[in-house]
């Protein structure tokens, strides 16, 4: 069986999306979310608070922005208002993954538990970072070049009820990778999460450093991924990870 990551989904910026200027933000918060379907489609409401996210690469993150992967290699910047004593959860999520045979329509990027206010290195990092990347692969074509693809990427920000105890991640670079293939509603039901009290979206697009990527989860799972793929995972360095 085939797992596909980059799902076949074809989810671009729909038709008459709204593009923010520096004064329409605030008034059209709620619609962006709704707009491109994010709401209620992948999330039951919108955030109540904003999530600011700025990645090392000097990209600040607007609902519904586009990017390809080297913009987003590094662990972004977040921030979010915060009331005293609280702990919060932070997730980075693809919501966009299509496997036919599969119910699963969602891949954790990032999970981090029990931050203390927005504290992000004090929490308990449960996934490790992997940079948001998509790409879309039929068994019939290969992958696709097509420019109007792309994923979302939710980043989300959850006040506790409690503490939370949850495992830790050892290492994603094996087949365990896979079990970060998990729908966001059951993480949210599971840990008692309620609604965002923070977030923001970005979409990310396909590029040549997709590629790199998909080499290096061929290498990590052992297999090539998604599929074999003549000059993208079949090199030396894609077929064990050292």
């Amino acid at each position: 069986m085939t797992i596909v990551i980059g799902g076949v989904s074809r989810f671009g910026r729909p038709h008459g999306a709204i593009l923010f200027g520096p004064n329409n933000l605030e008034g059209d918060w709620n619609q962006i979310w709704t707009q491109t379907r994010t709401v209620p489609e992948k999330l039951p409401a919108v955030p109540s608070g904003r999530a600011n996210v700025r990645f090392p690469s000097g990209v600040s993150v607007r609902p519904n922005d586009t990017f390809t992967s080297g913009l987003l290699l590094q662990f972004p910047e977040i921030e979010w208002e915060t009331e005293p004593n609280s702990m919060y959860t932070l997730m980075i999520v693809d919501v966009d993954i299509f496997r036919p045979e599969s119910p699963v329509t969602n891949f954790i990027h990032y999970l981090s538990t029990n931050i203390p206010g927005s504290n992000i290195m004090a929490g308990d990092e449960n996934f490790q970072f992997i940079p948001p990347f998509a790409f879309l692969y039929s068994p019939e074509s290969g992958l696709v070049d097509d420019p109007n693809f792309s994923h979302r990427m939710v980043i989300l920000i959850y006040k506790q009820r409690s503490r939370i105890e949850t495992e830790i991640e050892q290492d994603y670079c094996s087949p365990t990778v896979f079990n970060r293939l998990q729908n966001l509603s059951d993480l949210v039901s599971k840990y008692r999460l309620g609604v965002p009290t923070a977030g923001n979206f970005l979409r990310v697009k396909y590029s040549s450093t997709t590629n790199k990527f998909l080499c290096k989860f061929s290498a990590c799972t052992g297999s090539p991924f998604p599929a074999p793929l003549p000059g993208i995972n079949d090199s030396p360095e894609c077929q064990s990870y050292k």
